[in-house]
């Protein structure tokens, strides 16, 4: 008579600890996409300096390269993704203006910032 109640109770915490395994995941996802934002602003304030100085933006001449890198070269350090083994900031420009994209972790979708 003892077993039933007790194994509705090891099964009530088993399903309390597995939603809040998943209200932990979507935080760090959250907070993920929310350093994305911030590191695409960042960015874009080193772009604009970089626009100041040399009146065009950094140009992606060589295709073997990609954005990360002309980025790296023409600003120096710049923000990674948090988290970098799947996600990354996608650059490209022909030196008058420029796009910056990035996906969100949470919802899996596409950001796109153009320059102004």
């Amino acid at each position: 008579m003892i077993a039933i109640p007790l194994t509705l109770a090891i099964i009530g915490l088993i399903g309390t600890g597995a939603f809040a395994g998943l209200d932990h995941k979507k935080g760090v996802l959250s907070h993920h996409d929310n350093q994305r934002a911030q590191d695409i602003a960042v960015i874009q304030e080193k772009l604009s300096a970089y626009h100041s100085t040399n009146q065009n933006y950094p140009i992606q001449k060589d295709e073997t390269k990609n954005g990360q890198d002309v980025l790296k070269e023409a600003l120096g350090q710049i923000p990674q993704d948090p988290s970098a083994a799947s996600f990354s900031y996608i650059y490209w420009s022909d030196g008058h203006s420029y796009t910056l994209r990035y996906f969100k972790e949470a919802t899996h979708e596409e950001v796109v910032v153009f320059s102004q």
